[in-house]
């Protein structure tokens, strides 16, 4: 029976929507497509096959397809973006970017321009990304996704222009039946045209105060904790969460009694299963001499696992400066962004989908990319990293507790595998592997639109005096314990 500290993992992972459930009609365009790739390479054969494995949400596919690239000459922009959209989901970021790099300065296809503006984000390159989704809005969306990609950069970037028309749009363009992306965003994007019309168009998360809080670990579970006000009342405790978002998770009792107006009501899936949830907006949030304006929230019925918590505070509400987490003092340091370096060593950082920090590491030689996650508890691998690492080793596996699931009646798996030897900005922790799960690549992957190989929790930033992330500059830097 797996101990505490896995299921504290389960439960901050579970607290993403479901993944999607897709066809087997989606496997099979996939393996026709393929065939009639075998036949011979063109151009239209790849672009479909691309297409293919993109709706079947089958990365592994895709990564395949992607690098037949070179193979074609003189590819178009529309080939050229899908191959850029494959490596991406499949976590070959650089290798995205350098497809990216090669694409021309005016490009009107809307699939690549919106994959190509989620790259540059993901860089820190926001006036270019800017510039890129400001076309594609002026072509107009020819999808959920491409409309919801545009809702998502602006909302990281604390911009109101145009959400309540996107929003919607994002809404009437949504086709489930075409299977990934479409079949995830049907409950992402519930009441979000009704919440982007309350927002209006003056910014959100601004941060009107910087400076310290204190950071508490969570009695039991070892996980970082701020105190807040909300509107003026409280205390309350939150967890938190550099794996959250820019949205604050409320439990519903708390929203209650703290008078939060239900603006729309959307479905969330959580340990417990689905569950009603509703939108609202927080005029002030205050942590210690930090304050935070206009902040987006979500309440729900938190699980018991969670007792004494009253929420969980993502760390994408400071992503327009900079942050620290000192676990050192016990402190969270909210500053103004800077070009100058932090400190510690640098670490490659990517900002992606709802404010998800992946860092660059390296696991057994292999390159990847991780997510750093301070409301896990424990690091763990993705199932299918393991089996690229390990090939062919047979490995103990066992479902998880049913009460851990991440979804109706699906309570994913474990692998219980070797210890690894992971690299992390010249440092390799201790004591780190023997464990892998499901939810990595069934709804994390899907979720944050990249493949992660690694979650690592706090048991890897326990050993770091402090972590800070530059969110304008997307630089973070790590400070070791010596």
């Amino acid at each position: 029976m797996p101990g505490k500290h896995l299921l504290v993992t389960i439960l901050m992972l579970s607290l993403l929507a479901a993944p999607p459930v897709l066809a087997d009609d989606f496997a099979l365009q996939l393996r026709a497509a393929r065939a009639d790739l075998e036949q011979g390479l063109t151009s239209d054969r790849l672009q479909a096959a691309l297409d293919a494995a993109w709706h079947a949400d089958d990365w592994g596919a895709g990564l395949a397809f992607a690098r037949m690239l070179p193979e074609v000459r003189q590819p178009e922009v529309a080939l050229q973006g899908r191959a850029l959209r494959a490596l991406w989901r499949a976590g070959e970021l650089a290798e995205a970017a350098a497809v990216a790099d090669r694409l021309p300065v005016e490009i009107r296809d809307r699939e690549t321009l919106s994959a190509l503006a989620t790259l540059r984000l993901g860089q820190g390159r926001g006036t270019e990304a800017d510039q890129l989704l400001s076309r594609l809005e002026d072509l107009g969306p020819e999808t959920a996704f491409q409309a919801y990609n545009i809702v998502l950069a602006r909302m990281q970037r604390g911009q109101t222009r145009n959400l309540a028309e996107l929003t919607t749009l994002a809404e009437g363009l949504l086709r489930p039946e075409r299977g990934y992306p479409d079949a995830l965003l049907e409950e992402a994007t519930q009441g979000m045209p009704d919440l982007a019309r309350a927002i209006g168009n003056r910014p959100i998360n601004r941060v009107r105060h910087f400076g310290r809080a204190e950071m508490p670990a969570i009695a039991g579970i070892g996980l970082p904790s701020c105190t807040v006000f909300l509107n003026g009342k409280g205390p309350y405790r939150l967890l938190l969460d550099t794996g959250g978002s820019s949205t604050l998770s409320l439990d519903r009792r708390v929203a209650e009694e703290v008078g939060l107006p239900v603006i729309s009501k959307a479905r969330i899936h959580g340990v417990s299963g689905a569950q009603e949830a509703f939108h609202s907006l927080i005029d002030s949030v205050r942590i210690g001499e930090v304050e935070v304006e206009r902040v987006l929230c979500h309440a729900f019925d938190l699980p018991e696992l969670l007792g004494g918590i009253h929420g969980i505070l993502g760390t994408g509400l400071f992503l327009s400066e900079r942050f620290t987490l000192d676990f050192e003092t016990g402190h969270l340091e909210v500053a103004a962004s800077s070009a100058t370096a932090g400190r510690g060593g640098e670490i490659p950082l990517w900002i992606v989908a709802d404010a998800k920090l992946l860092a660059w590491v390296q696991v057994n030689g292999r390159s990847g990319p991780a997510l750093i996650d301070s409301g896990a508890d424990s690091s763990v691998l993705s199932p299918d990293f393991v089996r690229e690492v390990f090939p062919g080793r047979e490995m103990f596996s066992a479902p998880l507790p049913g009460g851990a699931g991440v979804g109706d009646g699906d309570s994913g798996s474990l692998l219980l595998v070797p210890r690894v030897d992971l690299d992390l900005g010249g440092r390799q922790p201790a004591g780190f592997g023997g464990l892998a799960l499901s939810v990595l690549d069934e709804t994390l992957g899907p979720m944050v639109g990249v493949q992660c190989d690694v979650l690592l929790g706090m048991n890897v930033l326990r050993q770091a005096r402090s972590l800070t992330v530059d969110g304008p500059h997307c630089r973070g830097w790590i400070r070791w314990i010596d």
